[in-house]
């Protein structure tokens, strides 16, 4: 095995330790996605036929419902089934931890304005189907970070992935080490988790 190819089976972890947010319906089924397969498919502990059912369930077509509208229109994203379909708004605010940061500029009383100037144009639009795209799966998978402020990992190991991707002499390599020994995974997925644990941060898991 390459040694570049060796080191990058050394900080990749399973797919199957990936998380993801989005394990229900496609974009194209939302219409025949059902609050009972909701449950199912993420795990509630709801009794049909409770309070708890009727208000979860109501939300839930509640998003349905803007989920199909925002989906109907042209737009360059689609709106998918997640977990926070049947949270209510408290609910989700508690999930947004971030509470930012001052920077040692602001700190001093101070302010500072960057000017960034581009030496090249960038493309009006970008489909991960073109034969630049990654030749990875890795963009269509939606991670979930759970109750960690993590986004910033998820972010960071998500755009190195990226980078991996897009890299066909890395790839090759990767594709000819997978048939050498089976233990190396199909998709490069870099550990999060790693990120996390090994960066200094007084916060933890607070963003």
């Amino acid at each position: 095995m390459a040694p570049r190819v060796l080191a990058l089976a050394l900080v990749v972890c399973p797919a199957a330790a990936l998380r993801t947010a989005a394990i229900g319906a496609k974009v194209a089924d939302l219409k025949s996605y059902t609050f009972r397969r909701f449950v199912e498919d993420f795990q509630r502990t709801y009794e049909q036929g409770t309070e708890q059912w009727a208000m979860r369930e109501a939300l839930f077509n509640e998003r349905i419902l803007a989920m199909a509208e925002h989906n109907s229109a042209d737009r360059s994203w689609k709106m998918d089934i997640s977990k926070f379909m049947d949270y209510t708004e408290v609910e989700k605010q508690r999930q947004l931890g971030y509470t930012g940061g001052r920077s040692r500029k602001q700190e001093s009383g101070g302010s500072e304005s960057v000017a960034l100037k581009r030496s090249s144009s960038l493309p009006s639009t970008f489909s991960v189907a073109s034969e630049k795209a990654p030749r990875t799966k890795l963009l269509t998978i939606i991670r979930d970070q759970g109750n960690c402020g993590s986004c910033w990992a998820m972010a960071a190991t998500s755009t190195f992935e990226g980078q991996m991707g897009v890299n066909a002499s890395l790839m090759d390599e990767l594709e000819a080490a997978m048939k050498l020994d089976k233990r190396v995974p199909s998709v490069p997925t870099l550990s999060s988790q790693g990120v996390v644990s090994c960066t200094e941060n007084k916060r933890h898991c607070g963003g």
